[in-house]
């Protein structure tokens, strides 16, 4: 699945990390859509 690489001080990347397991008590949900605004990218 595609995600948004955060590190200490680089850019964000966008790349792909593997799917996440999901454990006997735990829910998986499909995100379909994401965004942010100015004040979230300022916060980082």
């Amino acid at each position: 699945m595609q995600a948004i690489l955060v590190n200490a001080d680089s850019p964000l990347v966008l790349g792909q990390v593997p799917d996440p397991t999901v454990g006997d008590n735990d829910v998986l949900i499909d995100v379909k859509a994401a965004g942010l605004n100015r004040a979230d990218l300022m916060q980082r």
